[in-house]
């Protein structure tokens, strides 16, 4: 059954502060115009705090939820999940652009792109992998 959103938490590794900086980061985002979707930082009975994201892929309706269509780089490109960091696969910023040229709203959607890698780089954002962007 389609979920309406999205449990994030902190990972394995020592991100204290990441839950709050994604939040805010977020908050940036749509300040500026950015399409984003709705985010709340949530807190487990355990006192782990987690995000709750609104799903973006899903079209909500008359008591039906469907699902949207969507793809992410990494299945655009073939590359395996376990890949998703240019370290890994070899793709640049510049294939991006060369796909997002090939949509019906080229124009649009590599001026977006180009917005969003700037925010990226002013936030100090390093996890701008394949599975980010869709």
């Amino acid at each position: 059954f389609p979920m309406d959103v999205i449990a994030q938490s902190n990972s394995v590794l020592d991100m204290s502060g990441s839950v709050e900086n994604e939040f805010i980061c977020t908050q940036i985002a749509k300040e500026l115009g950015f399409k984003v979707p709705d985010i709340e930082i949530i807190t487990a009975e355990s006192g782990a705090k987690g995000l709750a994201v609104k799903r973006f892929d899903r079209c909500f309706g008359d008591g039906v939820v469907t699902r949207r269509h969507q793809e992410d780089f990494c299945q655009i490109f073939g590359v395996p999940e376990h890949q998703k960091y240019q370290s890994e696969n070899n793709l640049s910023v510049s294939k991006i652009v060369d796909a997002l040229s090939l949509s019906a709203e080229s124009k649009a959607n590599n001026h977006d792109f180009f917005k969003f890698m700037v925010l990226q780089c002013l936030l100090g954002a390093t996890d701008g992998h394949l599975k980010n962007f869709s």
